[in-house]
């Protein structure tokens, strides 16, 4: 190239140029002189043609480079979406795929704001606020599952199948190309099939299988929204976090809707139940979804045209994004007044005029700046408008600097590379020496020489690796031509992969004058190149070389670009070192098991078995050895005879060899001037080309202008049809709000009308029900009343004293109690005041300890004025203390007094409702056989019962009448007779239930032994199973979990039922599905019990460590229930029980769950320390009530920290 510049600066007269970029300057001669220099440029075609070829393969070096980095590997785009057809081999797409999943499971593990906001969600979606139509859902009507499935289809296949893998836990197949259609299919069936709810609602034969029980639908609707609304957030969270520049988009290219909240509405807008705008409505839950898509982010990045692809600057800027990952290039937009966080937020896009390209490409050429990356030689000064213009040699100077500035130290370190060139026994090049002649080196540099210092690093690697094979190696270009040096450098590390015949001693001549000779020699060449790129396969990580000659014709062939091949052994010599320390690991290991390994044999035996194979070898060898003896004399008698067949073949093969010479020179000159004719002919053609060209785009702009100007006045159009239709939707929006507002009143009168006639037909019950209950309270009076009056003097005097009796000893037994209680809380109370005091002294003693060591008289003074500031306020607090220490028991002693008289009003209630209950069902009891027995005399019984009741209404008004008058001493004798006798009637009464009540139990439990047969203990395990497996009622589940706690020692077929998958992975669903309210404690406390039996029995924890996320509910709930210090230790003897009989510790223990228990140590570790620090503040400032609940918080934090310091110790 830069001979045919010369030329053309030696002859400006007689050449025109082009007006195209300085890199791609085609000729066109003069008419007037075409004659004269015909010969000349005869002689200048096969130098052109050659420096072309070098061009090409240069580029198309750095193509491969360029489209290796910047082009993302869209692993998940399907169909015509797909930009390139080479996009997807351009990156590891498992690498990518398993970032993008890692990312995913954290956030869907540990993402604060992903379970905040999803557990808010989640609650107002099992509450039925979020829910979604019946029968009219994506799930039944076939249209609106049309349009749920066009919205998910605006994701990519990639994040979309890696999506729906996380949120369902598995069971999704990876596809990297298939039908888009098929994808979507599977990734909805999977979203909308919940296989637990199949077992748990299954009635078939088989455990999950149809025909399902009644709520199966509602469920499954329940699980399938909460999916949904999991999946679109996390991806939306995923997408905006720091992922790889080689990450797909999230939506592809051509999707309709670029925004997450757009996806979410379109795919839930018809089907959920009473809803507006779902995102509007979501957002009340803190669910909001942010993403939208940057539309140069769908920009194509893949590059076929150095000089062309390159000139707009935006591939330039997104080279250095992905080049520095790690760095945040921020820049501030004085016009809009906004900071900008990456060079492509920088560019214009798209871009209409050379301005914008040049701005855009001295964007990046001030980011390689900044980064400090050094350009060598000429290539120092190149300028934006030389990247515009399509300067060709320029481009891929800045792209060679970049490589070797990025890419070399990130697949190679040098100090590596020097030890190996060491090893080799090569020298390792002086680098400051290189690099001062790579900073003087200018345009008339010789081009083979090193260009920097890992180029130079590279050369004497190759240099001393081939030397291993006996190939010699001069330089970086022409010694790569015939692929004997890239076999030397395969075999110097894998002798397997090439044979020792492709490498020869000397080089092939591949443009040797006499044609069959270099027609043999390229051949070879591609043999060795054909197993290069076997051997290359089969390495794996390394592409096949840009200067493979079977890919060139023969008339184009020549010595690659030497930095086509530094760039190239970059890559090369990073696997082959890689396949170097594998070997050396293997070797170690070997020889690490060789001499470590059981039943080592003795070195008398090994030395033996040496002896016996080397007899065995030698033995072979003279055998062959012989053989060879006798076939070398065979072959040099043969050897005698072909020399003297070749000397009388030679002579005939001379003549005929001169002959086609002569013909074949014709030949030549005769192809020579064809091709020249053709090559003029091309330039004439793109000469007119390119007229044509720009008459094109100046057509094109006015085209461009004029569609503008139609673009504008259509919208005019259709903003003003929107509008008209936007006010007729009002209109009809706000008639029908009136008629369902007109629905609603009606539908709540009638609910009213429901309502009183229900309450008026339940006031007729009650008042029936009263009337008769009345009468057969009357009736139950007149009978217990001729019974009691019996009994009552007699039992009257026994049941009294036993009541003082037991009055007497519950009061002392709880007063007792009470004052133990009392003493243990004083001692706390008094234990913690000396803790604090204790503290405090230390405090400030250590304090005047420091400041007496200090030499400032200043800061001496301050601080024991300090230390008597605080030792007067202590002294003033103990005072005040003191002083309302009366108070406090005053206080205290009337709180007692209060309590007691409190217990035993209840005490009197319970006594009393005991013996209603008790009299009730004896009177019950008594009346049925009164009944029986009676039935003739009932009228007789009426009237006695009727005359009775005269009697006591007249005795009544008597007494009345008696007690409004002075009371005879006669007449107060006659009452107090009168009121023991109904006494003792009460008191015979009771004692009587009281000794029928055995019997009776005695007879009820007879009869029902005979009504019910009895129920063995395995068909209460059984039943208790399908309680915790489908739960009927709330409580069905917590009995279930209390029979086998009860149960476990007493059978073993119990232990196996409880440990079984079905019932264990049902419990476990219901424990997490548990929240924070006080009515579900109860369940947590019974199943954690459950729990910690089954952990402490060797035989069956690997069923509990085998449940799955059994750890990390419980994680959960340690975090969750750090305020209820039982349900707290439960769940931690579980752990620590699990992990001491659990045989692979560190499959259940991971660094992040140590993590997880030391924050929250140090959290509760912070509450205990705040809740002392308030206990303290209101005991000095005498509020008893809050001093009783800081304390009580005070230990309930100290018994959490107990916990997890023991489930810490067993962890570590």
């Amino acid at each position: 190239m830069r001979a045919k510049q010369r030329r053309l600066e030696d002859e400006p007269a007689t050449l025109a140029l082009a007006p195209v970029a300085r890199a791609l300057q085609l000729q066109r001669e003069d008419s007037a002189s075409g004659d004269a220099h015909e010969a000349s440029m005869s002689r200048d075609v096969s130098d052109e043609f050659q420096a072309g070829i070098w061009l090409r393969q240069q580029e198309l070096a750095f193509i491969a480079w360029l489209n290796h980095t910047i082009v993302i590997d869209d692993v998940g785009t399907m169909g015509d979406d797909s930009p390139s057809a080479n996009r997807g081999g351009n990156a590891s797409a498992r690498e990518v795929r398993q970032t993008v999943r890692n990312k995913l499971t954290s956030l869907y593990s540990y993402d604060d704001e992903l379970g905040r906001v999803l557990k808010k969600t989640y609650r107002h979606v099992d509450n039925a606020r979020f829910r979604l139509n019946t029968g009219q859902t994506f799930m039944d009507n076939v249209a609106l599952k049309e349009e749920f499935a066009r919205a998910l289809s605006c994701f990519s296949p990639f994040w979309l199948q890696l999506g729906v893998d996380v949120v369902v836990g598995g069971g999704i197949v990876w596809k990297r190309r298939g039908d888009l259609h098929e994808i979507q299919k599977e990734c909805i069936a999977a979203l909308f099939r919940d296989r637990n709810l199949e077992i748990e609602f299954g009635t078939g034969h088989v455990p999950g299988a149809p025909p399902f029980a009644h709520g199966y639908e509602e469920a499954l609707s329940r699980s399938v929204l909460k999916r949904v609304l999991l999946l679109m957030f996390i991806l939306d969270r995923a997408a905006m976090s720091g992922l790889p520049p080689n990450t797909p988009l999230l939506m592809r290219p051509h999707a309709a809707l670029k925004r997450s909240e757009d996806i979410l509405r379109t795919a839930l807008q018809g089907s959920m139940y009473g809803e507006g705008d779902v995102i509007r409505n979501l957002s009340q839950c803190s669910y909001k979804l942010h993403y939208k898509q940057n539309p140069i982010r769908e920009y194509d990045f893949q590059c076929t045209n150095l000089a062309v692809d390159l000139r707009d600057g935006v591939r330039l800027c997104r080279l250095m994004e992905v080049l520095n990952a790690d760095v945040l290039f921020m820049s501030y937009d004085e016009k809009n007044k906004e900071w900008k966080r990456s060079l492509l937020s920088e560019v214009h896009f798209p871009c209409a005029s050379r301005a914008h390209r040049v701005q855009n490409v001295e964007v990046a050429l001030r980011a390689i700046k900044d980064q400090q990356v050094g350009l060598p030689g000429t290539w120092s000064r190149i300028k934006a408008e030389d990247i515009v213009d399509g300067h060709l040699e320029h481009t891929m100077g800045l792209l060679w600097a970049l490589m070797m500035h990025y890419s070399a130290p990130g697949l190679l370190l040098p100090k590596s590379l020097d030890s190996e060139i060491t090893r080799l026994g090569g020298k390792v090049p002086d680098i400051k020496r290189i690099e001062r002649l790579s900073a003087a080196r200018r345009g008339d540099s010789v081009i083979e020489a090193p260009q920097c210092a890992m180029e130079a690093r590279l050369y004497a690697w190759a240099r001393a690796a081939c030397a291993t094979q006996n190939v010699e190696l001069n330089n970086l270009g022409g010694a790569f031509t015939d692929g004997r040096a890239l076999c030397a450098l395969i075999r110097a590390y894998a002798p397997m992969m090439i044979p020792k015949r492709r490498i020869g001693n000397a080089p092939l001549k591949l443009d040797d004058a006499n044609a069959d000779t270099a027609k043999h020699a390229r051949e070879l060449a591609r043999d060795n190149f054909a197993a290069v790129a076997k051997a290359l396969q089969a390495l794996g990580g390394v592409p096949n070389p840009t200067f493979d000659i079977r890919f060139t014709s023969d008339e184009g062939l020549d010595s690659p670009d030497p930095r086509a091949v530094s760039g190239y052994l970059l890559f090369l010599s990073a696997r082959l070192l890689l396949l170097r320390q594998q070997e050396v690991a293997c070797v170690r290991i070997q020889r690490w098991w060789r001499w470590n390994r059981p039943n080592r044999p003795k070195f008398a035996e090994v030395v033996r078995k040496w002896n016996a194979a080397s007899t065995v070898i030698a033995s072979h060898v003279r055998r062959v050895q012989a053989v060879d003896a006798v076939n070398a004399r065979k072959n040099a008698i043969v050897k005698l005879q072909s020399f003297r067949r070749a000397c009388v073949a030679r002579r005939e093969f001379l003549n005929m060899k001169n002959a086609a010479v002569k013909i074949q020179s014709f030949k030549r000159m005769h192809t020579a001037r064809l091709e020249f004719q053709d090559t003029k002919w091309a330039v004439e053609k793109v000469q007119k080309m390119r007229r044509g060209c720009a008459q094109r785009n100046q057509f094109l702009r006015k085209k461009q202008a004029a569609t503008l100007i139609q673009g504008w006045y259509r919208t005019v159009c259709a903003r003003n049809e929107y509008v008209n239709k936007t006010c007729a939707a009002t209109i009809i929006q706000m008639h029908w709000r009136a008629f369902a507002a007109r629905a609603e009143a009606k539908r709540i009168v009638e609910a009213r009308m429901k309502i009183i006639h229900s309450a008026a037909t339940k006031i007729q019950a009650a008042f029936r029900k009263y009337t008769m209950r009345k009468h057969f309270l009357r009736l139950r009076w007149f009978v217990i009343l001729s019974q009691a009056r019996a009994r009552a003097a007699a039992a009257r005097r026994t049941f009294v004293a036993q009541k003082k009796a037991s009055v007497t000893i519950q009061r002392r037994v709880r007063r007792f109690l009470d004052y133990n209680a009392y003493k243990r809380r004083s001692q706390m109370i008094e234990n913690e005041r000396q803790k604090k005091a204790a503290t405090t002294i230390q405090r400030h003693w250590r304090g005047y300890s420091t400041r007496d060591g200090l030499d400032n008289i200043q800061w001496k003074t301050y601080f024991v004025t300090l230390l008597q500031a605080y030792v007067r306020r202590w002294q003033t607090r103990r005072k005040f203390v003191n002083e309302i220490l009366p108070r406090q028991k005053e206080l205290k002693l009337q709180a007692r007094k209060t309590q007691m008289r409190a217990r035993m009003a209840r005490e009197r209630e319970a006594a009393t409702c005991i013996q209603k209950f008790c009299r009730g069902h004896l009177a019950r009891k008594t009346v049925r056989k009164m009944r029986r027995k009676a039935s003739k005399a009932k009228r007789a019984e009426k009237d006695a019962a009727a005359n009775l009741l005269q009697k006591e209404k007249k005795s009544s008004e008597e007494i009345t009448q008696r007690s409004r008058r002075p009371v005879s001493a006669f007449t107060r004798k006659a009452l107090l007779e009168q009121h023991v006798v109904v006494i003792q009637a009460f008191v015979r009464g009771w004692l009587a239930r009281k000794h029928a009540v055995h019997k009776l139990e005695w007879h009820r439990k007879r009869i029902a032994a005979k009504a019910q047969p009895v129920n063995p203990l395995h068909a209460r395990a059984e039943q208790a199973a399908n309680m915790i497996a489908a739960p009927h009622a709330r409580d069905d589940c917590l009995r279930g979990c209390t029979f086998f706690t009860e149960h476990w020692n007493l059978s073993k077929t119990c232990r196996g039922i409880v440990t079984s998958p079905r019932v264990l992975h049902a419990l476990m669903r219901n424990v997490r599905q548990c929240s924070r309210s006080a009515s579900q404690v109860p369940l947590l406390t019974a199943a954690y019990d459950l729990f910690e039996i089954i952990a402490r029995d060797k035989h069956y924890a690997s069923a509990l460590e085998q449940c799955p996320d059994s750890v990390m509910t419980m994680t959960e709930h340690l975090q969750q229930y750090r305020d209820r210090p039982t349900l707290l230790e439960s769940a931690v003897n579980t752990m620590v029980a699990l992990f001491e009989n659990s045989s692979n510790k560190r499959s259940l223990v991971s660094e992040k769950f140590l993590t997880r228990v030391e924050k929250m140590r140090d959290i509760i570790d912070s509450n205990r320390i705040v809740h002392r620090r308030r206990a303290m503040t209101f005991a000095q400032q005498g509020r008893y009530k809050e001093e009783t609940e800081a304390r009580d918080a005070l230990v309930k934090t100290e018994q959490t920290l107990a916990c997890l310091k023991k489930l810490t110790r067993t962890l570590t």
